[in-house]
């Protein structure tokens, strides 16, 4: 077998090298499509299956919703208080089933789940009174 020449061992380093980048490059854009997809169905799991953040816990809540309150303001503020896990799947969920804050004070349990809270703070403010004193 004949020697490699100056040049062809150069060919044949940058061929190595190419690959090498190439297959490293598949490998991280593999990765990063398995992690999205392990994170869309966390998000997706936790919509549907609706755990509450603190079973068991019967304390109620008064939560009130200010005048011109958007939904993402909410969700963010029931996150910082420790009333739901997360507040980009209860923002989903609350656009996923269409539900509207209504303003006032709302009576909620530290063991509901998601849309279990988003119903109470889409009633108005009586209805929601009289749900937890019934």
């Amino acid at each position: 077998m004949a020697a490699l020449t100056k040049r062809e061992s150069q060919k044949t380093a940058i061929r190595l090298i190419y690959w090498s980048i190439t297959i490293g490059v598949i490998c991280l854009l593999i990765g990063c499509c398995v992690g999205a997809a392990r994170k869309a169905y966390q998000i997706g799991y936790a919509i549907f299956y609706d755990a509450p953040y603190d079973a068991g816990n019967e304390t109620e809540i008064v939560v009130t919703v200010p005048e011109g309150c958007t939904m993402q303001m909410m969700a963010k503020a029931l996150e910082e208080e420790a009333i739901i896990a997360d507040d980009l799947v209860f923002y989903l969920q609350a656009k996923l089933y269409q539900y509207e804050l209504m303003p006032g004070k709302h009576v909620i349990q530290a063991s509901m789940t998601g849309t279990e809270i988003l119903k109470v703070l889409s009633e108005t403010e009586a209805a929601s009174e009289g749900a937890s004193e019934g």
